[in-house]
Order: C-alpha cells, then sequence, then structure tokens
C-alpha cells in the first residue's frame, strides 16, 4: 500500500468491507445512503488508522500527499503476524533490559494472553512460590499474570529440574503461550 486509494481498495476485499456494506449501523454507520458516503467514512477510517501507525513511528504517512511508506517495524509486524499494541511494547524495550523487565513488558502482548479459569488460580499461585524467580506482587488474576507464571515455569524446567504443572489444560496453554512467546521475540 503506497496511498491511501491502494488502502481503499485493499478494504474493499476484506470481509469487513462485506459486513460493514451488509450492517452500516452495527459499525456504528449511520445514515450512509450512497457509495460516496460509504467511501468518505472508509477513507476517514484508513486516515485515522494511517495516523496512529506514523505516530507510532511503524509507517511513514504524509497527510497532504496522502502517501504511506512501510518503516521495517511495518515489515516485521507483517512478517511476524504482531499486533499494533505489541509492537508498541516492543519498541518501548531497551536493549539492554533485564530479564524480569523484558518478562514483565512481554506478557502484556495479547498474543499471549489466555483466560485465568477459577480452577488454575491455586495451581499458578502455588507454581509462582515455588518455581517462579520473578514473582507477580499479587495473586494470580489477570491473562498478563498466568502468561508471566508459566514461562517462568516453562525457564525453570531444567534437566536437573521440572515444575509439573498437573493439569493437563495448562501445560497445552503454556506451550501455546510459549510458541506465541517465539514469534513475538523473532520480531526483537
Amino acid at each position: 500500500i503506497n496511498n491511501i486509494e491502494d488502502a481503499l481498495q485493499w478494504i474493499k476485499t476484506t470481509f469487513f468491507y462485506v459486513r460493514v456494506k451488509r450492517n452500516p449501523t452495527f459499525y456504528g454507520f449511520v445514515n450512509i445512503t450512497s457509495e460516496q458516503q460509504m467511501n468518505s467514512l472508509l477513507q476517514d477510517i484508513c486516515i485515522s488508522a494511517l495516523n496512529r501507525l506514523s505516530k507510532a513511528g511503524i509507517i511513514a504517512f504524509d497527510p497532504e500527499l496522502l502517501t504511506v511508506q512501510a518503516l521495517t517495524e511495518a515489515r516485521i509486524m507483517t512478517k511476524y503476524m504482531i499486533k499494533f499494541e505489541t509492537m508498541c511494547i516492543l519498541k518501548q524495550l531497551s536493549a539492554d533490559c533485564s530479564m524480569e523487565a523484558l518478562l514483565r513488558n512481554i506478557v502484556d502482548s495479547s498474543e499471549l494472553h489466555k483466560p485465568v479459569r477459577k480452577v488454575e488460580k491455586k495451581l499458578l499461585n502455588d507454581a509462582m512460590k515455588s518455581a517462579v524467580r520473578f514473582p507477580v506482587k499479587a495473586r494470580v488474576q489477570a491473562p498478563c499474570h498466568k502468561a508471566y507464571v508459566l514461562l517462568q515455569t516453562t525457564m525453570a524446567s531444567t534437566p536437573g529440574y521440572y515444575f509439573d504443572l498437573k493439569d493437563f489444560s495448562l501445560k497445552v496453554e503454556q506451550s501455546e503461550i510459549v510458541d506465541q512467546l517465539m514469534r513475538v521475540l523473532g520480531a526483537m
């Protein structure tokens, strides 16, 4: 995509566009009576998104000429399928941050989030007490805490020591979180 026209043409090939055309009020578009009004609204959405990406330093966007140039961060996001919010987190990390700071920031990535089920809380809190090098200051409640604990139990599992989570679904989610982490770390 090199300009706003390219962006609009691309949007018209997406499922989002089909849904907006069928049910514009569901997406907050009221009083849309013509294709021209729809295009104008879509252009406003594109310009808003391009401005956010530009402000974050992910693309170069010229609002006067409505041209777009992908920066390295945009190519990385595409290659590793990284969400905008995650790329913003990665851009804020310093090259010399500690392991704890890296973990605390990386688990804020929504790619690593899995809901915390009530039956898991005790297991995760027990794991935090015995197998986690950098404990959470509170009890495990949020998806980011769950990812934080599961990543550290993975890191604590060395050839001489293995922490058993005792819950198959947690082991599966731990594996999924590690897979997602590898993709996010690849983007760094």
